[in-house]
């Protein structure tokens, strides 16, 4: 009877040690079944994020090769400027020279013209 008894109060005490580690059990595949999602749902943002900024990669480098294109004529524009500016200065010189001599025969005439009317 003694027997029985210590027989049943150990089988009472791995059946509550049993009950125990099954609920431990319990909670901690619930921890890893909650883990897991979480983990494909950060996973899924990160993959969400990446695409968004994926995208925006896209748009920025359309952004910069118009940037680029626009500099470029620009640039282009710079230089015909200058190349114009320069052929300005050229006949604008030609022409002072030109407005110098010009001159130079004016007061040539003038003084001539008032030598002869004096004789």
């Amino acid at each position: 009877m003694q027997r029985k008894s210590a027989v049943d109060e150990e089988n009472a005490r791995l059946k509550n040690e049993f009950g125990n580690l099954n609920r431990k059990f319990k909670d901690k595949s619930q921890e890893l079944k909650d883990t897991k999602e979480c983990a494909q749902k950060k996973e899924e943002q990160n993959r969400l994020v990446i695409k968004n900024l994926e995208e925006k990669k896209k748009g920025l480098n359309i952004c910069c090769a118009d940037l680029l294109s626009d500099l470029e004529k620009l640039r282009k524009q710079e230089a015909q400027w200058k190349k114009e500016k320069s052929g300005n200065n050229i006949r604008i010189k030609n022409l002072e020279t030109d407005l110098a001599e010009t001159r130079e025969l004016i007061k040539s005439c003038t003084v001539y013209a008032v030598t002869c009317h004096l004789r």
